[in-house]
């Protein structure tokens, strides 16, 4: 059985987690909806139209903080590219296997 580890290298990964985006001087509830360990998709549904091309940052709690670009955006949902994907992969990488496991990472 492939794990979610696996999932992850062959593209995205549904899921929903609450999370935070950071534009400017504004932080936007929202949540994650999927995730690579290139980037993900957010459901920001109160993001204000003049918001994406400000975004910095998300801030999932049980990943922590990701410096992001802004990719798209279609209706209320957004793309965002990680800007440093060698400190990403790790954290996704334990993340999904405490998933798995269901022991704390």
């Amino acid at each position: 059985m492939a794990g979610l580890a696996d999932k992850l290298d062959d593209g995205r990964v549904g899921l929903t987690l609450p999370c935070r985006v950071i534009a400017g001087d504004r932080t936007v509830p929202a949540t994650l909806a999927d995730l690579s360990y290139g980037g993900a998709c957010i459901a920001a549904p109160h993001l204000p139209e003049d918001g994406p091309r400000a975004i910095q940052a998300i801030e999932v709690d049980a990943l922590g903080t990701f410096d992001v670009i802004f990719r798209w955006r279609r209706g209320d949902r957004i793309g965002v590219s990680f800007r440093l994907d060698h400190d990403a992969k790790p954290r996704l990488e334990r993340y999904f296997a405490t998933c798995e496991t269901g022991a704390p990472a």
